[in-house]
């Protein structure tokens, strides 16, 4: 080395030359500084220590970038635990450890079986920090991925599912992920042969680029496009994107390319309301993204459609097995528990498409099955099986409108319990569900003002969740639940409350009709005619112009309710009579109201001619009325 060189390096090469400074004036580690602390931090990752905090450790289960997971003992409750201990070049931050201990202690409050459970997180005496988890007996979901390969569709939904829920519970505590790759998944043997998923390694990616590392927030291929664009902008939403790449790799086999529209390999086999939902989670702007939530529903339904068809399947296969070899026995299941869960799928399904029929013997039939169902329900949400769970209160408030009131309570009682047990997110629309259905048996029992508080309860669930949830069955209990909370503001006489109510239930059930004139056209009858109602009663507060204008916007109600259920009557359905002569008694009365004497008499006459036709159910006081206008207006 030169005497040049040896001028320039020395100081920096001799610790004990005084601390050189840089052009700016400020202080310069020494070379033999920064190597003593690259020693130290090797030495801390490398090296396996015998105790971490009070935890005993017995061997290293894993390294990655953040840092090493160890087995370890917790000698004070005596179980297993996973031990995390960050790299000190993280770790040294005050900021982070701040952060991390803050938000890790908030993730030890979720709840879910697809969570890696979380017990706390401390800087102990040596400066370690570390996080505290149960010790899972799984192994990554990388190491499950094959290059090119996809994963059978029954475990690609069985971890998807899993996976959305457990995003589902975080979300609810206000958790983000901000990393949901394979890496971060661990899949557990579960019951029956199932297999478990579960999110691991909450925020830590984000807590690090939150802290000015290096290191970017999510992984590549996997994070959404706010996460490359800008880290600040991570939500929810992020998370979603990410769990739709997952999805996407697991069913297809690579990593989706961003790209509109985007593409799915041509050999690929995905069915179409996969590839919808995989397009809808890796949408560009997080805002045209499904909750978590939206994606355990939508995961949960194809596989009972699926579901169904294997069956369909396998009973055309034993059929013929049995007509060939005389065989007993016509599917392969792996156990007795695993076949008696999917015949409980398949009756749930089966009861629930016959239980609006207007056939008694159909609904019969559907309480017949939606009660042979709920054992084998009730075991698994016993279990802590969130799916299971949600079924099982669907299935209950199902049974709970075809049962007589009283049971039907209990029922909704039994449902809720059952969230609350298995720890459902109360952002689940089950949750309003179970409300819906109670608030209206409550209704049933006369017992308006809880049924009031579960309605109220069941309206605001479904006003939260309405910007992020795009399916027909959740905007019809949507607006049932408007509907019926409306009809208890009328009692209440809080007409213009009512009024906001019904508007938004009546604009809900136009927006259906379109797709389904068939199913969705009574209830929407229903909303006009009690908006109608609500309208009437509204007018009596108001001064003359505005309540004029009231009367008459529910005068159209009334008309559109009349000209529908005058073609239903005349096309046999005479069970349609009864709202219709209601209907016609309004207006009539409306049409006095306005000194419309000649409109109001063909109303009455209807009216009387329907009853007569007809006898439905109405006082025999409000048809004398009706009889003596005409007779007073005749002569």
């Amino acid at each position: 080395m030169s005497s040049e060189v040896e001028g320039r390096a020395g100081p920096l090469l001799d610790p004990g030359g005084g601390a050189p400074t840089d052009t700016a004036g400020l202080p310069v580690p020494s070379i033999a500084l920064l190597l003593e602390r690259r020693r130290q931090r090797v030495r801390h990752i490398s090296a396996t220590p015998d105790k971490v905090g009070r935890y005993i450790v017995k061997e290293v289960k894993g390294r990655g970038g953040m840092g090493v997971v160890y087995a370890a003992v917790d000698p004070h409750l005596n179980r297993d635990v996973a031990v995390k201990v960050i790299r000190p070049e993280y770790a040294e931050s005050p900021a982070f450890q701040a952060q991390f201990v803050q938000e890790s202690r908030a993730m030890a409050g979720v709840k879910s079986p697809n969570v890696v459970t979380v017990h706390h997180a401390e800087v102990d005496e040596a400066g370690h920090l570390f996080l505290v988890m149960e010790l899972s007996p799984g192994t990554s979901l990388q190491h499950l991925l094959r290059p090119g390969q996809a994963l059978p569709q029954a475990t690609a939904l069985e971890l998807g599912i899993g996976l959305a829920i457990g995003l589902t519970a975080a979300h609810a505590h206000g958790a983000i992920h901000g990393d949901v790759n394979p890496n971060n998944v661990l899949v557990e043997p579960g019951p029956d042969g199932t297999r478990v998923a579960k999110l691991t390694d909450f925020g830590l990616a984000r807590f690090v680029e939150e802290s000015g590392s290096s290191i970017g927030c999510g992984t590549p291929g996997y994070r959404s496009p706010e996460q490359i664009n800008s880290n600040q902008n991570v939500t929810v939403a992020s998370d979603v994107y990410s769990l739709g790449a997952v999805l996407y790799r697991m069913l297809t086999g690579r990593l989706p390319v961003a790209e509109e529209p985007l593409q799915f390999p041509s050999r690929s086999r995905v069915p179409r309301p996969l590839r919808r939902l995989c397009v809808r989670c890796l949408q560009a702007e997080p805002h045209a993204r499904p909750s978590a939530a939206d994606v355990v529903q939508a995961l949960k339904a194809y596989r009972a459609r699926w579901r169904r068809r294997l069956l369909v399947a396998g009973v055309l296969t034993a059929t013929v097995l049995a007509g060939v070899f005389g065989a007993t026995w016509w599917f392969n299941i792996k156990s007795a528990a695993t076949m008696n869960k999917v015949r409980a799928d398949m009756l749930h399904i089966r009861a629930s498409s016959l239980m609006t029929s207007p056939d008694p013997a159909k609904r019969a039939q559907a309480e017949r099955e939606f009660r042979a169902a709920l054992p084998v329900l009730r075991k698994h949400a016993a279990r802590g099986e969130v799916e299971a769970t949600m079924d099982l209160a669907e299935v209950l408030c199902n049974l709970a409108t075809l049962a007589a009131p009283d049971e039907g309570l209990n029922l909704c009682d039994e449902a809720e319990r059952a969230l609350n047990q298995t720890g459902v997110p109360h952002d689940n629309d089950i949750w309003a569900f179970t409300w819906l259905t109670r608030g209206t048996v409550l209704q049933n029992l006369g017992q308006t003002e809880k049924s009031f508080e579960d309605l109220t309860r069941a309206r605001t669930r479904y006003a939260e969740l309405a910007p992020t949830v795009d399916r027909d069955e959740f905007k019809q209990h949507h607006a049932t639940a408007r509907l019926n909370l409306a009809k208890q503001l009328i009692r209440r006489n809080d007409f213009a409350a009512a009024v906001q109510e019904l508007d938004a239930a009546v604009a809900i059930w136009q927006s259906l009709l379109a797709a389904n004139r068939t199913q969705y056209l009574t209830p929407w009858i229903d909303a006009r005619y009690t908006r109608g109602i609500a309208r009437y009663g509204h007018s009596s507060s108001l001064p003359a112009e505005p309540a004029a204008a009231e009367r008459a916007t529910a005068i159209q109600d009334f008309s559109e309710v009349i000209a529908e259920q005058t073609r239903s009557v005349e096309a046999g359905n005479t069970s349609d009579a009864l709202l219709l002569l209601r209907a016609l008694m309004m207006r009539h009365g409306l049409f006095v109201r306005q000194g419309r004497a000649a409109d109001a008499l063909k109303d009455a006459e209807q009216a009387i001619a329907i009853n007569d036709r007809f006898a439905p159910n109405v006082p025999g006081h409000q048809i004398d009325a009706l009889r003596k206008y005409v007779q007073k207006y005749q002569h």
